[in-house]
């Protein structure tokens, strides 16, 4: 198993296909791996990311997704022989409550190094949550503030608050140039109409 790098690579062992033997061979890598291989996650849009080292040659990428738990690995077809640095693995996030590896390698010609890991990630708790979205009306002296929840890519928990069970918004308001006030809403408050000040 290949493990997470965080500081520039150096040359590693893996297996070659040697032609002058017809079969493989372990021997030093002359392709080196990528490093600083790490997951990032908004509103559980998913993206994997990594460095590499200046070449003469143009490196070329290959991504791999895991899943902790069942140990099932997924080939990520959009990021196969890739040349950026990033992979958006959003669509192949069919479990966002298991915990997930990203795996990456590099290809230069016919030769390619060892994958190379992420951290573990836990998407509810490693991720980052946006700020809801408000609409906002008046209605004589009553101010009325809709909040919605930041959506996610999936079908079925189409917003943030499908994966967290307390979930609370702070809501500031006043007039432009003044002090703000600040209201706590939990969930059963969200349909209150407030005084406008």
């Amino acid at each position: 198993r290949s493990s997470d790098l965080t500081s520039s690579p150096a040359s590693i062992t893996s297996s070659r296909y040697d032609e002058g033997v017809g079969s493989f061979t372990n021997g030093p890598s002359k392709v080196a791996p990528p490093y600083n291989v790490r997951m990032r996650s908004y509103n559980f849009n998913t993206t994997l990311y990594w460095d590499y080292q200046s070449t003469p040659a143009e490196p070329h990428f290959t991504v791999e997704l895991s899943l902790y738990i069942s140990g099932n690995t997924l080939i990520i077809d959009t990021c196969k022989n890739i040349t950026r640095h990033s992979c958006d693995l959003s669509e192949n996030i069919k479990q966002p409550n298991d915990n997930y590896i990203g795996r990456v390698k590099t290809i230069i010609g016919a030769e390619e190094s060892d994958y190379v890991e992420s951290p573990l990630f836990y998407l509810p708790a490693d991720g980052q949550i946006g700020p809801p979205t408000l609409d906002v009306s008046v209605d004589g002296e009553n101010l009325k503030v809709e909040v919605w929840h930041p959506l996610t890519p999936f079908e079925e928990e189409d917003n943030v608050q499908s994966f967290y069970y307390d979930f609370t918004y702070f809501l500031y308001f006043g007039k432009k140039h003044h002090a703000k006030k600040r209201l706590e809403f939990d969930e059963d408050k969200c349909d209150e109409d407030r005084k406008s000040t």
